[in-house]
Formats: C-alpha cells, structure tokens, sequence
C-alpha cells in the first residue's frame, strides 16, 4: 500500500541532513585544510558539499525494487538533493559577493593570504602573425605556383 508522505515532513528531513553535512565540512577543513590554501579557496572548500543525479538515481532502486516505505527514500533523497544545490549556489554567491566573505577569511585566519594576481610573462619581441593560408606541400621537382595577378 502507498504511504502518503507529507512534504513539509520531508523538507524538515532533508533539511536535518543538509545542515550537519555543511557544518561538518566547514569543520574538516578547518581542522584538515593545508594552511598554504588561500582563504579563499578554503572559504569556497566548504561550500561545495552539493549531492548530485546518482543520489537521486540510486534513491528510486527501492522503489523499483517494491521495497515496503521505499517512497520514503526518494521522498527524503529528492529535496536533500535540491537543497543542498540550492545552498552550494547561495553560499559560493554570498561568499563572493557579501559580507560573509569576511567571517569566513576571519575563520580562517591560519590559511594564508590570497596571493596577488601574477602579470603574465614577458615575451622576448612581438608576437609573429600567422599566415592567412599556410602553403601547400610541393611534390618534389615541381615548380613553385605563380602568385595570382594583381588588381
């Protein structure tokens, strides 16, 4: 028999996994985080937690399989998938755009700074143009093609 499973019960499900999982990233790379990352990267480190397609494929095994209380998997797996989408995205904009920045350089004030950007290598003269039309290949003993006539 099929179980309706209400949606605000599942999103408050989801919502109790997606949480501790980025909480718990931010931890870890704190605590495992080479400390010659730039803050930055370790600020964006703990913003990629996104879960993905083979969740949401893997959550309909149970279902297909007519498992009993399997709509209960891909009624939890769905919005944790959305949710922590959404979140990855709202996190890595608020990092680059908000104040947020900020607390997370403060949290992680041991990694180092963020280097300044490298001017790209000079090059020894100018750059040398390529020819519009490369030349075709000569046969051996062949005469060199006449240039076409001038206007």
């Amino acid at each position: 028999m099929l179980e309706i499973v209400k949606p605000e019960v599942t999103f408050g499900v989801a919502l109790a996994i997606v949480v501790p999982v980025y909480l718990a990233r931010f931890g870890l790379v704190r605590l495992a985080g080479r400390r010659a990352t730039n803050r930055r990267d370790a600020a964006i480190m703990t913003a990629m937690v996104p879960k993905g397609l083979a969740a949401a494929v893997l959550a309909t095994l149970p279902v297909q399989a007519g498992l009993p209380g399997a709509e209960w998997v891909t009624a939890v797996v769905y919005p944790v998938v959305l949710l922590s989408i959404v979140t990855t995205a709202a996190l890595v904009l608020a990092l680059e755009k908000t104040r947020l920045r900020a607390v997370y350089f403060r949290a992680f004030g041991g990694f180092a700074p963020r280097p300044p950007p490298q001017p790209f290598p000079e090059t020894e003269g100018t750059p040398q143009m390529l020819p519009e039309e490369p030349e075709a290949p000569q046969a051996a003993g062949s005469q060199p093609a006449a240039p076409p006539p001038g206007p």
